[in-house]
């Protein structure tokens, strides 16, 4: 059974949960705009964006954040496994900072990935984890999950997937965009 289930009609209201979970990143205040695509193909994004869209791959859409010269995408994959009632489940949420153009750290959660069960690294994969991608390597393709024993229960449903996201956003925030804001 998929984790992190929703119907259609969910998903649909999730836009604005999304503007309010990138509020602390978002250079304004309300937290970024966004959009949701698809549905009808079996496969639902939601991504967010500084108002107007430019390039049609959403993985490619920015919004500003709090600290000059660092830009955010933000985006949620919903694929569908029940068709007769419309219920679907989170393959990604990715939010990645940017610094000018260059990948800075990654905030993932694939929590129905499949590919990595065999790999014994599902517990670090599956719940949010970090990419530090701005360090020198190996360190950029190291999955850092933030929830570690508790996988469980942050994949239990969305509400409390969204709160661990929202702690994290927060942490990467304060620990990181506020403190390159003040050497910069």
């Amino acid at each position: 059974m998929p984790l992190i289930q929703l119907d259609e009609k969910d998903i649909a209201r999730r836009g604005p949960g999304i503007s309010r979970l990138l509020r602390p990143l978002s250079r304004i205040p309300s937290g970024p705009a966004f959009e949701r695509r698809g549905g009808s193909t079996g496969e639902i994004i939601i991504c967010a964006h500084e108002g107007s869209i430019i390039k049609s791959n959403f993985a490619d859409w920015r919004f500003a954040t709090t600290t000059p010269g660092f830009w955010a995408n933000y985006y949620e994959i919903w694929s569908l496994f029940d068709e007769a009632r419309r219920r679907f489940c989170l393959e990604k949420a990715y939010l990645t900072i940017y610094k000018e153009d260059k990948e800075y750290i990654c905030l993932h959660c694939d929590p129905n990935r499949t590919e990595v069960e065999e790999s014994g690294k599902a517990i670090y994969q599956k719940g949010p984890h970090l990419h530090v991608k701005c360090a020198e390597t190996p360190i950029p393709k190291a999955h850092l999950a933030l929830t570690g024993v508790y996988l469980d229960q942050t994949l239990a449903d969305a509400a409390t997937l969204t709160k661990t996201l929202e702690w994290s956003i927060q942490m990467i925030r304060d620990e990181v965009l506020d403190r390159v804001g003040t050497i910069s």
